[in-house]
């Protein structure tokens, strides 16, 4: 039997001050937004009910995603700014 839990659990785990974690229509969402760094990101997550995940999978899947926003945006802002 799983546990039951939720996506404020998810996200307590995780421990992101900048991501959400919201329902969409037949998807889940994780949103990344840092509005002082200047980063916005989100995935769509196909998956209907939080429960066809374990707990397991979706924080694995969550700090995946937080992961990849940060290395994108480490790289993003370590390139020269060419305008200049």
């Amino acid at each position: 039997m799983r546990r039951r839990f939720t996506s404020r659990m998810i996200l307590d785990i995780v421990g992101c001050v900048h991501l959400k974690l919201d329902r969409g229509k037949d998807c889940w969402i994780l949103i990344y937004d840092d509005r002082e760094a200047g980063i916005s990101d989100t995935r769509s997550v196909t998956v209907r009910n939080l429960s066809d995940w374990t707990l397991k999978k979706w924080i694995d899947e969550t700090r995946a995603y937080v992961a990849y926003v940060n290395a994108k945006w480490k790289v993003a802002h370590d390139q020269p700014d060419r305008d200049r």
